[in-house]
């Protein structure tokens, strides 16, 4: 028995080292797990002769067998050629994005594969047989985490989501398969969830009763057998829903359940030994069940209040053996504790230490050789007793060689070794049987991510910040080849304003606008008075004082320079949840002042809004803040309204490709005048803070992907310590997560898209609900709106855990001119060329 009970305790503990191992959801299949979205086509499924469309795995993939003659062509989301479908098999389009968009649940570009989905397709075969499955985007619901705004609104209601196409070529011919997105509100989680409790109530209040206790091994032992076949059978019917055959079928059902499967293995051979009355196959089946049910409980339970599964055979039968292996698990569980526990307790009545030292049984006068290997039918009254272990059995050699010393030494707790083991023998086996049970369990549902390492990194600068009087002194050049305020360092004060011509405004009161302008802001920036000056920083010195300035489309148009606008300044693509308010967005001109001074910045944007009297009116203007310089012990990077630290991951000026990506370059301008400039997009983002302040600081740090102390990333190290995004926690997920902002928005995860991110802060006052009209001013600089911020941010609409708490409530678009030598002005090149 020793053997056999160390090869048992050895089952239990690699269930309990294998837990994390487990699928993050044995639910789950292709991605999918149960959903109240609903993928329904609405166009016939026999598109042409020979070609069938079909929806698959709960919503989660497209399947499409083309057994007539001709190719059949699957076009990607940008129109181009995407899979070929035909005799000779399966093709993919290497230069397609969604190749590498489609290839997982939530797939994404790789930066590094140059495609060119316009050019001419590069095919490779994938498959001999006509039968193509994948992940469309087009036809579920892509953004994680977060609801439809209709269904937010109601989701107590069925509705319609979206409607989806996909569109294909059989040589001339166009065809398509058309459906929709449908949501389905699930049932009330109640009914299953008390289910599950009373069922695991009954089965445990049944070891009390006294049929049940003369029978307590013949009937949990089949009863653990019932769990055990109910558990595989469960994964069986998951993996039944993945097509593709016997061997998509295997790869579903063992990948990914090591877990469960050698929970419920180990269970039904406890099982087996319950019945056959042997006491040990109760040290097998309760740690097993227990694993079993835990993992239901922490990873299978939505199925009771979702509308869809991926499972052959229905929904309720799902939910039926869910309600099975979580109830009945976890009551036989406990019951055979209980058992345990009781035979320990008859095995060893008070006094008796020599029969217990030696392995012996007492019970009622019957003393057979061993109540274990003997089958236990001779008596009703023993039936469920079970043979205490020995302290010497349980204890490892380094234990017992630390009980000897203890003996050795006199300890009080061994003054009595024969009381010691009369009364502890029992006791210890009961003690480790339970909190072996319990780690086995425990370690199944181990959930957490590494937080990040609480070191500081701050941004390189002098220790302490600068003095007041070195504040107020410090100069940024106007002139130079590109406009001061890109790259220089972000000062506390901002104003935005954009400009619209007045009537009869042509191009020569602009190149005189943009002249007096220019001459003005370098006479500020140098701490010289400007002309008419109403001294309102008179006092002051520079204050770090940039102006920068910008064109707009519109600009382009009115004064008959159509032809010399670039292509990239054209209207921003409409994102998802944009609410973007007209009137103050765009404009013909664009100015942006910073200072590290209110009344510096006050008195520059005074001085041009004078001078542009009679040529051009301001249209809007938003005032912004950052922290001041000095403000914090060390130089920091600075944190927003959110309270996190804002702009870690931004490119640095030492970064080998820095221009490339900020600036427009010889290679790429389209027009001369451009060279040495950059486009800039600015967004009035109003962030929910309520919404933001509701949730708890670990999640807060979840969504961004960053530990909110030190913006340090929750894989470890600093905060510019390069994130680890595939590192993944003790529970098998990732660290961080698939949808945190820093994964969503890095360039690793956008082909490489860049922007220098250089925003601000603004507060203006509270509605009438008491919530702050408050957020961010993002202004991001880059050589080309297409590479930059266009791919990022319909990333981050898609699947940002970020979204929820923010509003887009404003935005534009301007291109800006390099800078200019002294005696010139900007945007001389264009307005005079």
């Amino acid at each position: 028995m020793r053997h056999v009970r160390r090869i048992l305790l050895l089952c239990v503990g690699v269930l309990s080292c294998l837990a994390p191992a487990g699928s993050a959801m044995a639910q789950e299949l292709s991605g999918q797990g149960p959903s109240n979205f609903h993928t329904v086509m609405t166009s016939p499924g026999d598109l042409a002769p020979g070609l069938t469309v079909r929806v698959i795995e709960n919503g989660a993939r497209m399947q499409v067998r083309n057994t007539g003659p001709q190719d059949v062509i699957v076009l990607g989301y940008m129109s181009e050629p995407f899979l070929r479908i035909g005799p000779d098999g399966v093709f993919e389009n290497r230069q397609s994005p969604a190749v590498q968009l489609s290839s997982e649940r939530w797939g994404s570009v790789d930066e590094k594969s140059n495609l060119q989905p316009t050019g001419a397709p590069q095919w490779h075969r994938i498959a001999a047989e006509p039968v193509a499955r994948w992940y469309d985007q087009r036809v579920h619901w892509i953004v994680q985490q977060r609801l439809p705004p209709r269904v937010m609104a109601d989701p107590d209601r069925a509705q319609k989501v979206q409607t989806w196409t996909v569109p294909m070529r059989i040589g001339e011919r166009e065809v398509a398969a058309t459906g929709e997105l449908r949501w389905v509100p699930g049932p009330s989680p109640w009914p299953g969830v008390v289910g599950s409790i009373g069922l695991a109530a009954l089965v445990f209040a049944a070891v009390w009763l006294p049929p049940v206790r003369r029978r307590a091994l013949l009937g949990y032992g089949l009863l653990a057998g019932v769990v055990a076949a109910a558990s595989v059978l469960h994964l069986a019917l998951v993996a039944g829903a993945r097509a593709g055959g016997a061997g998509a079928w295997a790869a579903a059902f063992l990948g990914g359940n090591l877990l469960q499967l050698l929970s419920s293995a180990v269970a039904f051979a406890g099982a087996v030994l319950l019945v056959r009355r042997r006491t040990g196959g109760a040290w097998l089946a309760a740690p097993a069940l227990g694993v079993l049910a835990l993992r239901v409980a922490g990873y299978d339970l939505p199925v009771l209040w979702r509308s869809s599964s991926p499972f052959v055979g229905g929904i309720g039968l799902d939910r039926a053996l869910t309600v099975l292996v979580l109830g009945a698990g976890l009551g036989t569980a406990l019951a055979l504790v209980v058992v345990v526990r009781r035979g320990s307790r008859r095995a060893l009545p008070a006094g008796a230490g020599t029969p217990a030292e030696s392995g012996v049984v007492v019970e009622s006068g019957v003393a057979p050789t061993n109540v274990s290997d003997a089958p236990v039918g001779a008596h009703d009254a023993v039936e469920d007793v079970v043979e205490p272990v020995r302290d010497d059995v349980m204890s490892s050699p380094r234990n017992r060689t630390s009980e000897s010393a203890d003996r050795a030494s006199g300890s009080p707790d061994s003054a009595d070794p024969s009381a010691d083991r009369a009364g502890t023998g029992a006791d210890v086996s009961r003690r480790r049987f339970v909190g072996v049970a319990s780690v086995a369990g425990a370690g199944g549902l181990v959930v957490g991510a590494t937080g990040g390492a609480v070191a500081f990194a701050g941004e390189s600068g002098e220790d302490g910040g600068p003095a007041m009087t070195r504040l107020g002194a410090t100069v940024v050049p106007f002139h130079g080849k590109h406009q001061a305020g890109i790259t220089t360092p972000a000062q506390a004060k901002a104003v935005f304003l954009a400009w619209d011509l007045e009537p009869g405004a042509d191009r020569a009161a602009v190149a005189a606008l943009m002249r007096r302008w220019s001459d003005t802001a370098a006479r500020l920036t140098a701490g010289r008075s400007a002309p008419g000056d109403d001294q309102v920083a008179a006092d002051a010195g520079p204050c770090s004082l940039t102006v920068t300035f910008g064109f707009g489309a519109s600009l382009f148009d009115k004064l008959g320079l159509a032809a010399r606008r670039p292509s990239a300044l054209k209207p921003l693509p409409p994102f998802p949840d944009d609410a973007l308010d007209p009137a103050r967005g765009d404009g013909d001109l664009f100015v942006q002042v910073c200072a590290d001074d209110g009344l510096v910045g006050f008195g520059a944007v005074r001085a041009l809004q004078k001078l542009a009297k009679g040529v051009a009116r301001i249209r809007w203007q938003m005032n912004g803040f950052a922290r001041s310089p000095g403000a914090t012990a060390k130089p920091m990077t600075h944190r927003n309204l959110m309270g996190q630290i804002d702009g870690s991951n931004n490119p640095k000026q030492s970064d080998p490709k820095f221009d490339e990506k900020v600036f427009v370059g010889a290679a790429g301008a389209e027009q001369s005048w451009l060279i040495g400039g950059s486009y800039v997009v600015f967004r009035r983002i109003r962030m929910l803070l309520d919404a933001w302040d509701g949730i708890d600081k670990a999640h807060q740090e979840r969504v961004i992907g960053r530990s909110k102390d030190t913006g340090a990333p929750l894989t470890g190290g600093g905060e510019h310590s390069a994130a680890d995004f595939g590192k993944r926690g003790p529970d098998g997920e990732l660290v961080i997560t698939a949808n945190a902002h820093m994964r969503v928005a890095a360039p690793e995860f956008n082909r490489g898209a860049t922007m220098l991110r250089r925003g601000y802060s603004y507060h203006d006052g509270f509605g009438t609900d008491g919530a702050p009209d408050a957020g961010l001013l993002f202004v991001a600089w880059q050589h080309d709106p297409d590479d930059g911020f266009v791919p990022i941010q319909r990333k981050l609409a898609r699947g940002d855990a970020l979204s929820p708490f923010l509003r887009h409530e404003a935005g534009a678009l301007f291109v800006v001119p390099p800078g200019c030598a002294p005696g010139g002005y900007v945007g001389q090149s264009l307005l005079e060329g």
